[in-house]
């Protein structure tokens, strides 16, 4: 069968149009039905506009989401190292958080839930681009090395999905400050365990809470405390009312 030709419709006014309502139509159907109930026919409906129009362009629901997380995911590649490793992860981090709030980025969220192979694929590509900002801080001139390693997909991973399922365990969105704990947590740990791998020379190691009676005395029910000598790992538990096997899963 021969592909649909999608040339010359994907720009100018009317298209802008075109992709805005449907972008718009989208986002509605995922936060009233989910993505599973979401049809290519609501989605006209929605947008008005005809089916043939939307199918032109967006021959499936899996290349309906990547338009719209198209926008966001462009944030995350334009993203740059200043040099400062902390403040750029600090940085990077606020922006993953502060997506998730928009309408568009809790709709995302919710639908990252669901079990569908084409929507694992439009989420696993999501993250891949994701972590690629995170790596570029931790591999920019002056960070460890050249060769992403166990140790460059631990520190991304606890601090990307650390910022996105801080809420859904914890029932607000992190803080700057819980943010940058985080940061400075995932470094001293990179750095206390390896000798090969050290930190970027420019690195200013930001003050962060030892467990001391004091730090966790304020921790929150379902943290794991460390010991006397230790960081304090701030830690969720996971709520068993909210368990998800989706892509954002941890």
């Amino acid at each position: 069968m021969t592909p649909r030709r999608t040339q010359g419709i994907q720009s100018g006014p009317r298209s802008a149009t075109v992709v805005s309502a449907v972008s718009g139509a989208v986002i509605d159907q995922l936060s009233a039905v989910g993505y599973p109930a979401m049809t290519m026919e609501s989605i006209a409906r929605i947008a008005g506009v005809s089916r043939t129009t939307l199918y032109r362009r967006w021959p499936t629901k899996a290349a309906l989401l990547a338009t719209v997380v198209e926008p966001r995911l462009r944030s995350y590649d334009d993203f740059r190292p200043t040099g400062h490793t902390e403040r750029d992860l600090v940085l990077l981090m606020q922006m993953l958080r502060d997506n998730a709030q928009r309408p568009d980025g809790r709709a995302l969220y919710a639908a990252a839930g669901e079990r569908s192979p084409e929507l694992d694929v439009v989420i696993g590509r999501m993250l891949e681009r994701m972590s690629a900002a995170f790596l570029r801080i931790l591999r920019a001139p002056g960070a460890p090395g050249e060769d992403v390693n166990t140790q460059f997909d631990a520190a991304v991973h606890l601090l990307l999905h650390g910022t996105l399922t801080w809420e859904p365990t914890r029932g607000t969105p992190p803080t700057d400050q819980d943010l940058s704990n985080m940061v400075a947590l995932v470094l001293r740990g990179w750095e206390a365990t390896s000798s090969e791998t050290p930190l970027p020379k420019d690195h200013n190691r930001p003050s962060m809470p030892t467990a001391t009676s004091t730090a966790t005395d304020q921790l929150p029910t379902g943290t794991v405390r460390g010991t006397a000598s230790s960081p304090v790992m701030y830690w969720a538990r996971p709520n068993p009312k909210d368990q998800s096997s989706g892509p954002f899963s941890t």
